[in-house]
């Protein structure tokens, strides 16, 4: 099946590293799985804001530093379409599409749940 990322997706990845790029169009061209870009480049001040969040701000802890790899370009978060949070069945099977695609691309990626477990929408470049 052909999916083709949408308006949003595209508008996400605005300013993400080129191989991350590469790598999330690849995984889409397979055919496999269908997925949406829910964010990309995050400024600092946004990442303050996040890491906030269920500290001295109202909410629950959705990030763990205040120096993410969004900040650089370098990270980008991705679920599958369409979203359900509860199915990690899905995430599974993206994840593994997503470093099919990093592989054919020759771009070393990393995945959040292989780090910390309960990130399952967050890819990033790993640094060498």
């Amino acid at each position: 099946m052909a999916y083709k990322f949408g308006k949003r997706s595209l508008r996400n990845m605005s300013g993400i590293d080129n191989r991350l790029r590469r790598v999330l169009f690849t995984a889409l061209e397979f055919g496999v799985i269908d997925f949406t870009v829910i964010c990309g480049v995050r400024s600092q001040a946004e990442q303050d804001r996040l890491y906030a969040q269920g500290r001295t701000e109202p909410g629950p802890i959705v990030t763990w530093t205040r120096n993410s790899r969004h900040i650089t370009g370098e990270a980008v978060d991705i679920v599958p379409y369409p979203v359900d949070w509860e199915n990690e069945l899905n995430f599974a099977m993206l994840a593994g599409v997503v470093k099919s695609a990093a592989a054919v691309e020759k771009v070393d990626i990393e995945w959040g749940y292989d780090l910390w477990e309960k990130d399952m929408p967050h890819f990033q470049l790993r640094r060498s």
